[in-house]
């Protein structure tokens, strides 16, 4: 963006490149005087708006990248429509043992589940879900990132869920800790334990995969990783 100094030092050109003529062109110099005057108004002016435009520009432009951040971040799992399509959960599928009543940031105070998938019929790709209820109705789905475990590996347990500052920004976050096991090759059958970071946004919880990727690859490929373990 042009800054004020660059104004005054062409604005100082504009004004020491005005031809200056002898006395006895008086009249002359008077008009050359005023175009003079008049051109460097309008370079003044000119300037004004393009600094304006640019400042219009840049505000546009972030506020352009802010919505499609929040855009993407709301996205970035995918909700099964079989659970999204209804207000209640099926009591028979919360894991009381991993779901909490607790006092969360802007949420107020909440019920945090812990939802295990359909026991019969059951698609082996399905994966658990997490909400937060008020007053046994859903307020809220965190993002559904199932296929990220499931295309190879089923779900199998919760181990852990715990409430912590991840990022510094004053407000707790969840972190999961959800057991999978292999089902193919040879160490078919094995179970270990995948971390999902949660941040909380104000409305909305994104899954920080880069920070949940970085912790799992130094977790070992076992089953006993509690929450102490990541801390």
């Amino acid at each position: 963006m042009h800054n004020r100094k660059k104004e005054s030092t062409i604005l100082g050109i504009a004004v020491a490149s005005m031809p200056l003529v002898g006395c006895e062109r008086q009249g002359i110099q008077e008009q050359t005087g005023q175009e003079d005057s008049d051109i460097a108004l309008q370079i003044q002016q000119d300037m004004e708006e393009e600094d304006l435009l640019d400042e219009a520009s840049q505000e546009q432009s972030e506020k352009s990248e802010e919505s499609e951040l929040a855009e993407q971040t709301k996205e970035s799992g995918q909700i099964s429509e079989e659970i999204s399509s209804q207000d209640k959960l099926d009591e028979e599928r919360i894991i009381e043992e991993q779901s909490f009543h607790a006092k969360l940031n802007d949420w107020g105070e909440v019920r945090f589940v812990s939802y295990e998938p359909a026991p019969s019929g059951r698609d082996l790709r399905e994966d658990v879900a997490f909400y937060l209820l008020k007053n046994d109705e859903i307020l809220y789905q965190f993002p559904y990132i199932g296929e990220d475990y499931t295309s190879y590996d089923f779900y199998w347990d919760v181990k852990f869920v715990m409430f912590t500052d991840t990022n510094a920004d004053g407000n707790e976050d969840v972190v999961i800790g959800a057991e999978y096991m292999k089902g193919i090759g040879p160490q078919g059958a094995i179970p270990y334990t995948a971390v999902r970071i949660y941040e909380d946004y104000g409305d909305y919880f994104t899954y920080n995969k880069g920070l949940s990727d970085k912790i799992n690859d130094y977790l070992p490929l076992e089953s006993n990783v509690l929450a102490k373990d990541i801390k």
